[in-house]
């Protein structure tokens, strides 16, 4: 209160002129604040902005790549299914070399009856990668044989380092079905 009081009194021993001047300043001093506070926000958003625009060029690219790849791909070509499917966690290892990550464990594989043939899947979790290693993992997974497919790929980034990746992913093979005895039509479309 003792402040308050001494800022009373010294208002009140001002002349007319410097309480005009004193309201100008803090006039001025608030104007700035809100100023500052102004030209930060539109900094902020035209950064966010910027991002969404690189977002958007990147997802256009990717489009744009995957239909020229489609229109690319030999005509006639179809991946010839085997008796036995390839062994996935022998396959990854490979890939996982080539690649430079750690070494993963492998779940048991999971049989799904797809009509005349089983797909053979299984689910993987990577942590700790760069967007350039899940890249090269991906694509050494789709393109070193023609009947394993990502089916499911799910990417997070990681809280602590931004630059890390997480991906969960399901990758499957398939082969044919067996002969199903006394002429029986297949239970399982799906």
């Amino acid at each position: 209160m003792a402040a308050l009081d001494n800022f009373r009194d010294r208002w009140e021993r001002m002349a007319p002129r410097e309480r005009t001047m004193m309201v100008m300043l803090g006039v001025t001093f608030v104007v700035c604040i809100f100023a500052f506070v102004g030209f930060n926000i539109s900094d902020g958003l035209t950064a966010i902005e910027d991002k969404n625009e690189q977002s958007r060029d990147a997802l256009a690219a990717m489009q744009n790549y995957r239909i020229n790849e489609g229109a690319t791909a030999a005509p006639g070509v179809e991946a010839m299914i085997p008796d036995e499917p390839v062994k996935l966690s022998r396959y990854l290892e490979e890939i996982v070399k080539d690649v430079g990550i750690k070494p993963l464990t492998y779940p048991t594989p999971k049989e799904t009856a797809r009509g005349k043939f089983v797909e053979i899947s299984l689910r993987l979790e990577l942590k700790g990668l760069s967007i350039y290693e899940l890249k090269d993992f991906l694509e050494k997974v789709e393109s070193k044989s023609p009947i394993v497919v990502i089916r499911e790929l799910h990417v997070k980034r990681n809280f602590r380092d931004k630059e890390k990746l997480k991906a969960d992913m399901t990758i499957a093979t398939f082969k044919k079905a067996p002969a199903q005895e006394g002429g029986e039509s297949d239970k399982d479309e799906g």
